[in-house]
């Protein structure tokens, strides 16, 4: 009886972080204003408090040593980058500077420390486990959202569930509920309830309007295209693609006055001719990894800057009147929203060889295992997406997939069994 309960709650001890990942913000679960500009997640917070309770091994695989590579290379750069700029830069705001490295630097240690965690947590765990308490969490997050729909909504308030804002909780419904759904055999013996989350999913994202929202499921779409197998099913998901393309379309096209909309207006009308309404939310996703990319080979770039370069070296390789739109709002002075932009501002072109090499490592990991085609999808998504979005190192969608992967092959050579 004993042995019993201690499985039980042994069991209850490695599901309950998973039921914290609804909650992209603690300062917004905690009821603080949105002025608080670092958001920490919930899963994260917890993770830092409870780590040594649950990772008693760390396992040295190829994705985890890239990672720790990538941290060490990119240390390496901050500190020379920042030697070279006190002695030969003489406007130069040392403490902003100083600042920007911290936060960056730890935001990427809390990312690893997430990865660690979770891997630990999916190692014990089987994945049908996994994805039903995920998706059980996110039940709430969801109906609060239909309720901030039927009685909250204006122009001014969309709905965005327990996230911060609603491009973050459209985020959370593409990169995890909607990816999870994909898996075969999460609720297969229940098809009503499956039934009632998918219609009920749909519904909540939807009702965010966000034209973030709309791309990252249309990239997850196109990843289901290329990774899923059998015609049938490609078709389905050609079909579905062309459904939400037309779609969003249909709704732009009337609604000119929606903030889906103006934002698609505004991205028009700076990538074409470069004039009307300079929206910061446009400029600083499609433009954080573009311009970078321009300057690769006119600044220091290609070198990189460290951790918390783009705080001061924005200027090298954004043209003025783009960065002047993002640090007008930016209270904290200019920050990379996009996360491969990130990379390549931080670590330059070697450092952005070494980070797109994990993902490189995940996809060979998932070869030949048709099982995950949707995993694959997901991470094609995610890193595409990475070019203008995910503009925080410690990402939970990247590291939760990402220690997905990597428990897989470990839980395979330790030979676990199932946890039912």
């Amino acid at each position: 009886m004993k042995c019993v309960f201690g499985q039980k709650m042994k069991n209850v001890k490695y599901i309950l972080p998973l039921y914290m990942i609804p909650y992209e913000s603690l300062t917004a679960f905690l009821g603080l204003t949105n002025s608080v500009a670092q958001v920490t997640p919930l899963v994260i917070f917890f993770a830092i408090l409870t780590f040594p309770f649950y990772v008693k091994k760390i396992h040295f695989t190829p994705i985890l040593i890239l990672l720790i590579l990538y941290f060490l290379y990119t240390m390496f750069l901050s500190f020379g980058y920042i030697l070279y700029e006190v002695f030969n830069y003489v406007d130069f705001d040392l403490v902003l500077r100083v600042k920007s490295f911290f936060r960056q630097s730890a935001s990427f240690l809390m990312g690893m420390l997430l990865f660690l965690y979770l891997r630990e947590i999916f190692v014990y765990l089987d994945e049908k486990v996994i994805f039903k308490h995920v998706l059980i969490a996110s039940v709430p997050s969801i109906l609060i959202s239909i309720y901030q729909l039927i009685f909250l909504y204006s122009y001014e308030y969309r709905p965005h569930g327990m996230a911060s804002e609603p491009s973050h909780f459209a985020e959370y419904m593409v990169f995890i509920v909607f990816s999870i759904l994909l898996m075969k055999g999460v609720f297969s013996d229940r098809k009503s309830i499956n039934m009632l989350l998918i219609i009920a999913s749909v519904i909540a994202f939807m009702s965010t309007f966000s034209a973030t929202g709309i791309i990252r499921l249309v990239l997850l779409s196109i990843g289901l295209v290329i990774f899923v197998g059998g015609v049938k099913l490609r078709l389905y998901f050609i079909l579905l693609l062309v459904l939400i393309l037309t779609s969003s379309f249909i709704f732009i096209s009337t609604n000119e006055s929606s903030y889906m909309s103006v934002m698609i207006f505004s991205l028009y009308n700076t990538l074409v001719d470069g004039t009307g309404v300079f929206s910061t939310s446009v400029v600083d996703r499609f433009f954080s990894f573009v311009f970078p990319l321009m300057g690769l080979f006119s600044s220091s770039v290609f070198i990189g800057y460290g951790f918390g370069g783009d705080s001061i070296h924005y200027a090298e390789y954004m043209p003025p009147v783009y960065s002047a739109v993002v640090t007008d709002i930016k209270s904290f002075g200019y920050s990379t929203t996009s996360l491969l932009g990130k990379v390549l501002v931080s670590s330059g072109f070697i450092g952005l060889f070494l980070y797109m090499f994990v993902f490189n490592i995940a996809f060979r990991l998932l070869k030949n295992k048709s099982q995950y085609n949707a995993v694959k999808a997901v991470i094609f998504a995610m890193l595409v997406y990475g070019c203008m979005g995910l503009g925080v190192f410690y990402a939970i969608y990247i590291w939760f997939w990402l220690a997905f992967v990597d428990s897989r092959i470990i839980r395979s050579k330790l030979k676990l069994e199932v946890t039912r």
